[in-house]
């Protein structure tokens, strides 16, 4: 297994273990929160049963209140925009919700990070049209061996730049790191320079 697959697999375990932590974390806060909610709640309840439970009975569900002083009357309008509130509450909380529940639950995707190539890798990539390690048979292509370090380097980010115009080459140097240019410059300075005859065809 190489370094980076490596790395991916150790940034995976990572990011699930914090997820773990996170979830458990704010799960202990959520039933917490809903514990302290629900104490005032049944102490209401209870003292409203406890006081009066047996003035409870199907006319105070279904009939509206009463002015302040006259006897009867009941809840219906508080019940009627309880239902009310509740309905808008759950159209506007339950799809965030799922939607949240349910990209959470997703396993993270590794992220679409181009792997390094190797010095090596990047010379049989330029070798394919400057001939092997950059002995040229092509005499519209320049040989690359035994080229000084410095003028590599500088070609390399002059087609980086702009300032060289080739599609080809800007393509290739767009994709370079300093480091991946400098390893480059270094390794075609490295290679021994072959003669090469070019002879033009008689003419016809």
């Amino acid at each position: 297994m190489s370094a980076f697959s490596e790395l991916m697999d150790q940034n995976r375990v990572s990011r699930r273990r914090q997820r773990k932590i996170a979830n458990t974390v704010m799960l202990s806060f959520t039933g917490l929160v809903t514990a302290l909610a629900l104490v005032p709640l049944f102490w209401i309840i209870g003292y409203v049963i406890i006081r009066g439970g047996k003035n409870i009975n199907l006319d105070f569900f279904i009939h509206l209140p009463r002015p302040l002083g006259m006897a009867g009357g009941g809840v219906l309008s508080a019940i009627e925009g309880t239902l009310v509130v509740t309905l808008l509450a759950a159209l506007f909380a339950i799809p965030p919700g799922v939607l949240a529940a349910f990209y959470a639950a997703l396993e993270p995707r590794a992220p679409n990070v181009r792997k390094p190539l190797t010095t090596e890798e990047w010379a049989q990539r330029c070798d394919r049209c400057h001939g092997i390690n950059g002995n040229s048979t092509d005499p519209r292509l320049p040989g690359l061996a035994s080229q000084r370090r410095d003028y590599v380097e500088k070609v390399l980010h002059a087609y980086r730049s702009g300032e060289r115009r080739n599609t080809t080459m800007a393509a290739m140097a767009a994709d370079l790191s300093e480091a991946e240019v400098d390893n480059l410059a270094a390794h075609y300075a490295r290679q021994k320079a072959r003669p090469v005859v070019f002879a033009s065809p008689p003419g016809k």
